[in-house]
């Protein structure tokens, strides 16, 4: 007969395959169940292999008996012996290599759940073995995962874990379906070890009414490519890291970090912190964040994102907008560096020191006049004027937006004049140009009075122009402070343009310290 053609297995091929029975690919539960005697073959050879492992062919000791020991796996062994057997059996790794574990059905029909075997042993090392079921509760037995595929959906259930040397209990696995746990509102499941290290998962992770005592993630800096990770009602007791890495959406509802979020040079395409409280530092370093919504969050120390890079860059789209709602930060909050391309929303944010925002890059077609205000008071701050002025033309450009449809006033007329003449302090070129331009006007005038050009234009009507002129002339020149600077027979007129030109110096020497030092 054709041997397995996994190396050292000396089983038979099952039925038309190129490996035996342990290690041939499996189908599901319906179809190994249909598939003959798949299953009853695969329970029978598990125990034998177990047993071959522990006890070598012919090597039987004072210390287990290869009978004795396929009683104890069934569970037959006579009761006097079951202690002694338990007791040896708990101190030996059992290396399980290449095993492809089926699906199994603890309320079927069949008596071959292998789960009650495995419960039996102290120490399993599962090296690139496969599954097909999503749940091993090997709650008595010390586990580690090295280098598996898990082809359905897994619970990562509370294991303890065979010492190794990243302390995790699952190393360089591939999980092709979701990974999840989830408990009822009224129960809460605790993960007392730490969970992956440098795993690949195709679809998403799932938690809920989960408590972390250890890191999910382990040393997570070489990177992984993660469809979705949902934490909803959890606890991290330990630090969250997870850099360099490729993630779909990222979704944290109701959920409590009591130690580091390290989330740095992370590619995510729709990133939701809602309702959840940070008590230490938070890291983000680097992240690109195509959607990005904090909602109802509470920030205890520093919370960092420099270097980030938020919304699309090739489309101002609102649903891209960077949004921090009714976000509470207790501590220092660094947006240096950042690039917000389809806009930012910080309104409704609640600060208790200004954040730093230098050299960022806002687009504003999607931010409001809120989010410019409150950049340019923490530039203002800190003496950073410049800066300030900078955003401040942002914020009057808001302003702007905020006043189309409304009634002319006073205010509007002022503001349109402030933005036309020096565009609100930042330009000193515009009242050089409109000073140029009202001084050759008030020349012009003074020419056409010189040789009497409105005279001239309709003589009937001279005596009501003089009449009026001689008493405009007259209130004007009782202007003390002004009446030796306008000029003879236009001093009505020429107190306007000295009034129009004292203002247009005025918004220069603004705009000079603007751009200096104000």
């Amino acid at each position: 007969m054709k041997k397995c053609g996994v190396q050292d297995c000396k089983l038979e091929v099952f039925q038309d395959r190129d490996k035996c029975v342990l290690h041939c690919d499996k189908e599901g539960y319906r179809r190994d169940l249909d598939n003959g005697d798949l299953l009853p073959q695969f329970y029978e050879e598990l125990v034998s292999h177990i047993v071959d492992l522990i006890v070598p062919e012919k090597h039987d000791s004072d210390e287990f008996s290869r009978v004795n020991l396929r009683k104890y796996l069934a569970g037959d062994l006579e009761d006097s012996l079951v202690q002694r057997y338990s007791e040896s059996i708990c101190r030996k790794v059992v290396f399980m290599v290449g095993v492809y574990f089926p699906w199994r059905d603890e309320s079927g029909p069949d008596n071959y759940d292998y789960s009650h075997v495995l419960q039996m042993l102290g120490k399993i090392h599962f090296s690139a073995c496969a599954f097909r079921y999503n749940l091993l509760e090997l709650d008595r037995v010390e586990c580690f995962y090295d280098t598996c595929s898990f082809y359905d959906r897994w619970n990562p259930v509370n294991t303890a874990i065979i010492e190794n040397a990243q302390k995790v209990l699952y190393r360089d696995c591939v999980f092709h379906e979701d990974v999840s746990l989830y408990y009822g509102e009224d129960e809460r499941h605790i993960i007392e070890v730490s969970l992956f290290h440098n795993c690949v998962f195709y679809k998403g992770m799932f938690f809920e009414n989960v408590q972390f005592v250890s890191p999910i993630f382990r040393d997570a800096d070489n990177g992984s490519i993660i469809s979705s990770i949902f934490l909803v009602n959890c606890t991290l007791s330990e630090k969250f890291i997870l850099n360099n890495s490729e993630i779909r959406k990222f979704s944290s509802t109701n959920t409590v970090y009591e130690s580091k979020f390290e989330f740095k040079s992370n590619v995510v395409e729709d990133f939701l912190l809602d309702d959840s409280n940070f008590f230490e530092l938070v890291d983000t370093y680097g992240t690109r964040f195509s959607k990005f919504r904090v909602h109802k969050c509470i920030f205890e120390k520093f919370a960092g994102f420099e270097l980030c890079e938020f919304g699309d860059e090739n489309n101002n789209d609102l649903s891209s907008l960077a949004e921090f709602k009714f976000a509470t930060f207790h501590a220092f909050v660094n947006l240096r560096n950042t690039k917000f391309y389809s806009g930012l929303d910080i309104e409704n944010i609640n600060l208790k020191e200004p954040p730093n925002f230098l050299y960022i890059e806002l687009n504003p077609t999607n931010s409001n006049r809120e989010t410019y205000r409150i950049i340019k008071n923490s530039f203002d701050s800190i003496g950073n004027h410049i800066e300030a002025n900078r955003f401040f033309v942002y914020e009057m450009k808001k302003y702007k937006e905020e006043l189309k449809g409304s009634k002319l006033t006073q205010e509007k007329a002022l503001f349109y004049i402030n933005e036309f003449v020096s565009n609100f302090g930042q330009s000193y070129v515009r009242p050089i140009g409109v000073l140029i331009l009202v001084s050759f006007i008030l020349y012009l005038l003074n020419l056409g009075h010189e040789n009497e050009w409105l005279y001239k234009m309709y003589p009937p009507a001279n005596d009501y122009i003089n009449g009026i002129s001689t008493f405009v002339n007259d209130l004007a020149g009782n202007i003390l402070p002004f009446k030796k600077f306008l000029i003879k027979g236009m001093e009505a007129i020429s107190l306007i343009f000295y009034a129009l030109i004292g203002s247009l110096i005025w918004q220069m020497i603004v705009a000079v310290k603007r751009h200096t030092k104000r």
